[in-house]
C-alpha cells in the first residue's frame, strides 16, 4: 500500500487549508495535436516540442496565497494518434535520486508526478511518478484515499516510454546544477482500459490532468560531501517537502481529482485554439460541498440526512430548480441539470463519483 507510516504522518501534520478562491476553475491547457517525430530523451528539444506551450509555472499545491515554490517547474503536452505525450523542466541546483527499481516509492524523494481521469469521474484514475534515475511507478487508483480508494500495485501501463535529462551531473553535490528534464510517451491504448471513454480523443475532448512536483529539502555541504545526504525519512519533526502543482488543490493532499485541471485535445496549429471552460464546472464544485458535507454529517451522526440546515449549507438558487437529493439504501444521491449537455444531470455520490446520465 502507497501511504506508509511516513505518508501518514506528512498527511496528518499538514493540515487541510478552505479552498482558495483561485481552485474554484482548475487551470486549462490547450494540447495539441502533432505529425511530428518526438524521440523519447528527455530533452525536449525536438521541432514538435519547440511549438508546444508551455503550462504556468507550478504553485504551491495549496494555492497562490501560499509561498511559491523554492524552484520553477512547468510542462508541455502533446499527442498524436498513438501516445500523449508529456514532458516538463524542473529547475534543481542539485539534482539527486536514490531508488532505481521500477514501482519504487518515488514520492518520498524528489520526482515528478502526472495524474490522469480521462473522464473526470474521480474514480479509476492514473498515476504516473518518476525520479531523476528514471526509474517509474505506474499504478492506477481505484478512487481517492478519502473513499477508502487503492492502488494496484501490479498494474503497467505497457507500452509506456519516458526518458529523464540532466542539466549538470546526477549526484554530484560539489557544483550545482541547472536541473533536470522528464518526457513520457503514454500509449492511448494502455490509458484506454480505465478512460471509460475514446482512447485516443477526438479534437475538443478534455480529460482531467494534474501535474505535481515533490520536492525535499534536505541540509548539506556541498563543499565536503560528494555523497547522497540522509533523507529525513519517517520522522514527522523534519518533515520539510514542499508540493508543487500545475493547478492548487487547496490542501497537502494529490488525490483529490475533482480540482485536477482540465486538458482539451486540439488538432489546429499551435497556439490559435482558445482554451473551453468547462460550463459545468460551478455544478461540480456544488457537488462536491454537499459530498464533504454529508462526509461529515455521517461521520458524526452515523445516518445520511438531505436536510441543507442539518448539513451547514445554503441552497444554490442558480441550481435550485433542477437539484435531486434523495437517500438511497446505503447513502445518497444529489443530481443536477448539466449545462453543457442539455438531457442529462450531474450526478455525486458518498465514495465522490461523480457522473453524467441521461434524465
Amino acid at each position: 500500500m502507497r501511504h506508509t507510516l511516513f505518508l501518514i504522518i506528512l498527511l496528518a501534520l499538514t493540515q487541510s487549508v478552505p479552498a482558495a478562491s483561485d481552485i474554484r476553475f482548475p487551470r486549462g491547457y490547450v494540447c495539441y495535436k502533432t505529425s511530428e517525430y518526438i524521440k523519447i530523451d528527455g530533452k525536449l528539444n525536438d521541432a514538435a516540442w519547440r511549438k508546444a506551450p508551455w503550462t504556468d509555472y507550478f504553485i504551491d499545491i495549496r494555492g497562490t496565497n501560499k509561498p511559491k515554490p523554492l524552484y520553477l517547474t512547468r510542462s508541455k503536452m502533446l499527442w498524436d494518434d498513438k501516445y500523449l505525450y508529456i514532458g516538463a523542466y524542473l529547475e534543481e541546483p542539485y539534482v539527486w535520486a536514490m531508488r532505481t527499481k521500477h514501482d519504487s516509492f518515488l514520492y518520498m524523494e524528489n520526482c515528478f508526478e502526472v495524474f490522469i481521469d480521462p473522464d473526470g469521474d474521480n474514480q479509476m484514475y492514473y498515476e504516473i511518478e518518476i525520479n531523476a534515475f528514471n526509474a517509474i511507478w505506474d499504478l492506477y487508483m481505484t478512487k481517492p484515499y478519502r473513499d477508502d480508494g487503492w492502488n494496484d500495485g501490479k498494474f503497467e501501463l505497457p507500452g509506456i516510454k519516458h526518458a529523464v535529462h540532466i542539466d549538470g551531473k546526477l549526484n554530484s553535490f560539489n557544483q550545482k546544477d541547472k536541473g533536470w528534464s522528464v518526457e513520457y510517451a503514454i500509449p492511448w491504448k494502455a490509458l484506454k482500459v480505465y478512460a471509460n471513454r475514446p482512447s485516443p480523443p477526438s479534437d475538443g475532448d478534455q480529460w482531467r490532468v494534474n501535474l505535481l512536483r515533490i520536492e525535499h529539502h534536505i541540509t548539506f555541504n556541498p563543499k565536503k560531501s560528494d555523497k547522497l545526504p540522509n533523507l529525513p525519512i519517517g520522522m514527522p519533526e523534519n518533515i520539510r517537502e514542499n508540493f508543487g502543482s500545475w493547478t492548487p488543490l487547496g490542501a497537502i493532499d494529490a488525490h483529490k481529482p475533482e480540482l485536477f485541471g482540465y486538458v482539451q485535445f486540439s488538432s489546429g496549429k499551435p497556439g490559435t485554439v482558445k482554451f473551453r471552460r468547462d460550463p459545468d464546472q460551478e455544478i461540480r464544485m456544488y457537488l462536491m460541498r454537499i459530498y464533504f458535507a454529508e462526509k461529515t454529517f455521517f461521520k458524526r451522526n452515523n445516518v445520511w440526512t438531505t436536510s441543507f440546515s442539518e448539513l451547514g449549507l445554503k441552497p444554490d438558487n442558480r441550481f435550485a430548480d433542477s437539484l435531486k437529493f434523495e437517500l438511497t439504501d446505503d447513502g445518497f444521491v444529489a443530481s443536477i441539470d448539466s449545462i453543457s449537455n442539455p438531457g442529462k444531470r450531474l450526478n455525486i455520490r458518498k465514495d465522490s463519483r461523480l457522473w453524467m446520465e441521461a434524465k
